[in-house]
């Protein structure tokens, strides 16, 4: 089998700058590191029991972008009783991360 080579301008792209960040994250000590979504933790049984009763019970779609009614108002629910935040506040803070200005949140 030939090995493929590529091509030698792909040498000059540099990585972009959530690649950077996710490698400076990688062995600091307390850090979950959720870059590309692999986070570096176990999953916790409870979760997989969890979304497998959701998937069995044909719960297994892309929700919208900025989550469904019920995961948003579940979000401001617990914000109200941890920060004492309301509604308004939650939904524009989720709006921005909708809006791809979650490194700006960040």
């Amino acid at each position: 089998m030939t090995k493929m080579k590529n091509a030698e301008r792909l040498d000059n792209i540099a990585p972009s700058g959530i690649r950077k960040l996710f490698s400076r994250a990688q062995g600091i000590p307390g850090v979950i590191s959720l870059g590309i979504g692999q986070p570096n933790i176990p999953t916790p049984k409870g979760l997989i029991d969890a979304v497998v009763k959701l998937v069995e019970n044909g719960d297994n779609y892309y929700s919208p972008t900025p989550g469904t009614k019920k995961y948003r108002d579940a979000v401001a629910e617990q914000n109200k009783r941890w920060y004492n935040l309301d509604y308004d506040q939650i939904h524009k803070f989720l709006q921005l991360l909708v809006d791809g200005k979650q490194y700006t949140v960040l």
